[in-house]
């Protein structure tokens, strides 16, 4: 049967005679709390040096204070339990029994977390390797959860429970065994007397807030009313105001956590913090107290009229729905009061009226426009003021007809506008009519008069037809400028032009005298034609044609001369008989002995060497029969080809020069060899001599020794040309990391046993900023301790390394750190070697040192290499091992020991 002990331990600085009471047994014990002020050991049981956290931080009956709920600001980590045993007892686990619960109501069941085996005491320092004076068989057990650690289970976040206020107790157990040095049968209880370890701390909901505008413009009656804090208690409380910060002040919330904010004029209010137990609550809520709102005045309607005679007053007109009462102003902000809001002249006025409630002062926020306009009355139409017009009995003028200068006209029979007549009213003759226009729906004040007379048309006579058909160029009558019934005019164009066709016009300054129009017809004279062209060329020795006095048509003439002269050629004219409407013809003889051959090539022709050549014809394009000396074109050399006309042709010889041309090699710059997958370009389509074409492949191939050939688009007198193109080998780095000498250095070196020879190295930061060169390591302690910047790990590096032959490898590396280790003492005696406490580098939040006993002798927050072996006050403490405990700013932390070693007096 396991046996269970009910222990009450009483804890001493050496614990040799409990020991001698029972071989095993616990103390010291503590437990882990993160709250706003600190993150540490709170004792629950050990004296003296023994004790585990902070002589201060007492864990039994202590009211830990207010915590915000769901803010995170008061966790359960774990805790410790130091244990003892002797050569006949032994320690096998140790666990912490914990449950919360509101005050009010009945505790529940406790929860457990396991303490694993931490560490031994170090027998020959009588001291724990993590601080504290230790005997043999001393061991520690502890557990501290860290912030996302899950396994087994997270931090108990305490800020998580409903609000209220809490008790938090706690008990351990150790199980051992007390007469056995390899069994585990007995349990110790760690209960404060049964009682158990008890704190207290309280849980308010997130500030709530309501709030009241103020009653007047300008007042001050607004409220802000806070509510969900702690009742009775006490804040140090701040906010902006329109962006001024007030506070913080000290407030004091009433019996139901309600506290109040009085007297606020309009604003916008925000950035609400509360501290209590040295912990911040932030709201994010931004309150925007308004003034009373006056709604702008409703618009009685815009006002536009046309101006009378005399010239009418509008007045502008508006309402309000409030009671408030109506300024008019000359424009919609700011501007001057108008008592009288009308228009009396022709243009256009806004007017702005503004609603002001008597009571609370306060005005519209906006002016409600009403424009007030009279457009002017526009003048009276133009036009002739007599008007004559003329018809035949079939047509029927109407006011429409009149030619009057204006837009939408009116009508009327009488002087003073009472008569209104149609548009479509028909014309009496010698009556005169009275119209007015319209313009933007303006009438005219005044009119224009018109006396219309009606006649009827009369047409003009000559004694020819309204058509003519006449021979070109031949003879046309006279324009004359008087009718054959009397009536005067003028022609256009004013005479007949016997070229071309055209309409000639007769027109009469008689009103009611209408137009005469001639059109004439121009005939074209027919161009005689013969079995012969008006050109014709003969050897001396053919027998010419004889000229007919009848062309092929049946048109009859004359030639002149009337036979063809043999012998010198000549110009022969055939002239039509008279009445025949045709053109001369004119034939021109012209006597060659020898015309030259003509061929589609010319007299020269210049390939390439074997190009195809045309075949020479024994033809030419004119007919002409012959053959060719040598018959057949070599298209290999130049050469002189001559045409021989036979002997019964009319015609000389014709000679031929072939020239031949050797092909184009194109030529090119191009490289021998490229770095190994760099970057494909394309290669050139043009050659350095001009020559146009593509290669295949069209890119290059940076992976392996590659043949390109370039072939000319036009492939007349040029050749192809191929090259290769090779692949320099691949080569790749790696960045190794050391310390030395308490300095952090990377270095780079090729990965792959390549005998590549690097030349150059270009090491850059995160940012892309080089920061080391021409050295293929790089210190990167030194580099942080050069940069006036705050660098925040993990940082990153790259390097470039190129070879002698221009080709480069990239790497990249990220440091999380670069810690080299803390020290181990230091000798502060002024020889600036080791003679301060160097965490210049590990971002720390605070340094806490305390002497062998646990009394803490000093402390600094953001330390960084402030302390050399001095007290809080600056007192020089004695040659002796100090326990430190470092708290980064990562939420992190570390302990250890340090040596002082001073040089002793002689």
């Amino acid at each position: 049967m396991k046996k269970i002990l009910l222990l009450c331990l009483f804890l001493f600085s050496a614990h040799s005679s409990l020991l001698n009471a029972q071989n095993f047994g616990t103390f010291a014990s503590a437990v882990w709390i993160t709250d706003c002020n600190t993150s540490n050991f709170f004792n629950t049981t050990g004296e003296g040096a023994s004790i585990i956290g902070p002589v201060e931080n007492t864990f039994t009956e202590t009211n830990f204070g207010v915590f915000t709920q769901n803010s995170g600001t008061f966790i359960l980590r774990g805790g410790e339990v130091k244990t003892f045993k002797n050569s006949s007892g032994n320690a096998c686990s140790v666990r912490m029994n914990y449950r919360i619960y509101l005050e009010s109501e009945t505790p529940g069941a406790f929860s457990i977390i396991d303490f694993p085996f931490f560490e031994d005491c170090n027998v020959g320092s009588s001291e724990f390797p993590s601080g504290g004076p230790c005997g043999e068989g001393d061991q520690k057990w502890q557990e501290v959860i860290a912030d996302g650690d899950t396994n087994p289970f997270p931090p108990i976040d305490l800020t998580n429970f409903t609000p209220g206020n809490y008790i938090l107790e706690v008990y351990y157990d150790a199980t051992g065994d007390l007469n056995s040095n390899s069994e585990c049968n007995d349990t110790v209880f760690v209960n404060n007397s049964g009682d158990n370890f008890k704190a207290y701390f309280t849980i308010t909901a997130t500030p709530l807030f309501t709030w009241e505008n103020p009653t007047t413009c300008g007042g001050s009656e607004g409220s802000i009313t806070i509510s969900s804090l702690n009742a009775n208690s006490n804040y140090q409380f701040s906010y902006s105001d329109d962006g001024d910060t007030i506070g913080p002040n000290s407030i004091t919330a009433d019996e139901n956590g309600n506290y109040l904010i009085s007297d606020l004029n309009a604003g916008t209010y925000s950035d609400f913090n509360f501290i209590i137990n040295n912990c911040t609550t932030t709201s994010t809520i931004s309150i925007n107290l308004t003034d009373p709102v006056v709604n702008p005045p409703t618009s009685g309607g815009n006002q536009t009229v046309c101006e009378a005679s005399p010239i009418q007053t509008l007045t502008a007109n508006a309402t309000t729905s409030d009671g408030s009462i109506i300024v008019w102003y000359d424009a919609d902000t700011g501007g001057n009061i108008v008592t009288n809001p009308t228009l009396e002249t022709v243009g256009s006025i806004t007017y702005y009226a503004e609603a002001q409630n008597e009571m609370s002062n306060c005005i519209s926020s906006t002016r409600t426009a009403v424009t007030l306009t009279i457009n002017p009355a526009p003048a009276a139409p133009t036009g002739e003021n007599t008007q004559t017009f003329c018809s035949d009995a079939a047509v029927v003028f109407t006011l429409n007809d009149i030619v009057v200068n204006g837009t939408f006209l009116l009508w009327y029979a009488d002087a003073d506008g009472t008569i209104p007549l149609l548009s479509d009213t028909p014309l009496v003759n010698n009556t005169t009519y009275y119209v007015t226009q319209s313009v933007d729906g303006c009438e005219s004040n005044e009119y224009l008069a018109v006396l219309v007379f009606v006649n009827q048309f009369v047409t003009p006579t000559f004694g020819f037809e309204s058509e003519l058909t006449i021979c070109q160029n031949g003879i046309v009558p006279v324009l004359e400028l008087i009718s054959t019934n009397g009536i005067e005019g003028i022609w256009t164009p004013t005479s007949i032009d016997n070229t071309q066709n055209g309409v000639y016009t007769f027109e009469s300054s008689d009103e009611c005298a209408t137009s005469f129009t001639l059109t004439v017809t121009i005939t074209p004279p027919a161009t005689p034609t013969f079995n012969f062209e008006n050109e014709i060329t003969i050897c001396t020795v053919a027998q010419a044609p004889i000229l007919p006095s009848t062309d092929n048509n049946g048109i009859n003439g004359e030639w002149n001369p009337a036979v063809i002269n043999e012998e010198n050629g000549n110009t022969y004219t055939f002239t039509p008989d008279e009445n025949q409407c045709a053109d001369n013809f004119t034939l021109t003889v012209i006597i060659s002995s020898f015309p030259s051959p003509v061929f589609d090539f010319g007299n020269v022709i210049t390939i390439c060497s074997g190009d195809e050549v045309p075949v020479l014809p024994e033809v030419d394009n004119n007919g002409i029969n012959g053959s060719w000396q040598p018959s057949a074109i070599n298209n290999t050399n130049e050469g002189t080809y001559t045409f021989i006309a036979n002997n019964s042709e009319c015609a000389g010889n014709f000679d031929l020069t072939v020239f031949v041309n050797q092909p184009t090699i194109p030529t090119f710059s191009l490289p021998e060899s490229v770095c190994f997958n760099s970057d494909s370009f394309s290669l050139p389509t043009v050659s350095n001599n001009g020559i146009e074409g593509n290669w295949n492949p069209s890119t290059i191939n940076s992976t392996q020794e590659t043949l390109y050939t370039f072939t000319p688009l036009n492939p007349s007198c040029t050749s192809t040309f191929s090259t290769t193109i090779a692949s320099l080998p691949e080569f790749s780095i790696e960045i190794t990391d050391q310390c030395q000498n308490n300095q952090f250095s990377i270095g780079v070196q090729l990965s792959d046993n390549s005998n590549i020879i690097l030349t150059d190295y270009v090491w850059t930061n995160q940012n892309g900023v080089t920061v080391g060169s021409n050295s293929s390591t790089f210190n990167v302690t030194e580099y942080i301790r050069s940069t006036p910047e705050t660098e925040t790990f993990p940082l990153e590096f790259n390097v470039r390394a190129t070879s002698v032959d221009g080709c480069f490898a990239e790497e990249t590396i990220s440091i999380p750190t670069i810690y080299c280790g803390i020290q181990k003492g230091i000798s502060p005696n002024g020889d600036n070697l080791n003679d301060y406490f160097d965490l210049a580098l590990l971002d720390v939040e605070k340094l806490s040192i305390f002497n062998r006993y646990g009394r803490k002798v000093y402390s600094l927050n953001n330390y960084t290499n402030q302390w050399y072996g001095q007290t809080d006050d600056g007192k020089e403490l004695p040659s002796a091992t100090y326990y430190y405990v470092i708290e980064f700013k990562n939420g992190e932390s570390k302990t250890g020991w340090i040596y002082v070693m001073r040089e002793e007096s002689r």
